[in-house]
């Protein structure tokens, strides 16, 4: 997942803002996980989540939820309150013999392809 229009919080706010709103997710993410899951920033803005022992309609499930969360509860600074929007992709690997670099590369295009859609949410 990464977050939508990141580049606006450090450039209008300031990076301070958008190290909150990193922070934010983050806070977002583990408050809406089990235990189990596994939690990773990787990249500027994007984080990736494994979910072991979760059907993909359950990942969907799961998804909207953090969605929902952040809609919710946006991040309150100086400025006011300014949502924090996700976009994820899921990628079920649980019938594909794959290793890791290649599940965050198709995850990555299965989240460009929610961005260009302006779904929010895509899984293959």
């Amino acid at each position: 997942m990464d977050v939508d229009h990141f580049k606006d919080f450090n450039n209008t706010y300031s990076y301070a803002v958008g190290d909150r709103a990193l922070r934010h997710v983050a806070d977002t993410l583990r408050a809406s996980l089990r235990e189990v899951d596994i939690i990773a920033r990787y990249g500027g803005d994007e984080f990736v989540v494994f979910l072991p022992q979760t059907p993909l309609n359950e990942a969907k499930g799961i998804a909207e939820r953090i969605q929902r969360q952040l809609a919710q509860n946006p991040l309150e600074v100086r400025q006011g309150s300014l949502p924090v929007n996700v976009t994820i992709g899921i990628y079920d690997l649980s019938q594909k013999d794959v290793n890791l670099l290649s599940v965050l590369e198709t995850a990555g295009k299965i989240m460009r392809q929610a961005k260009e859609n302006y779904s929010g949410i895509a899984s293959l």
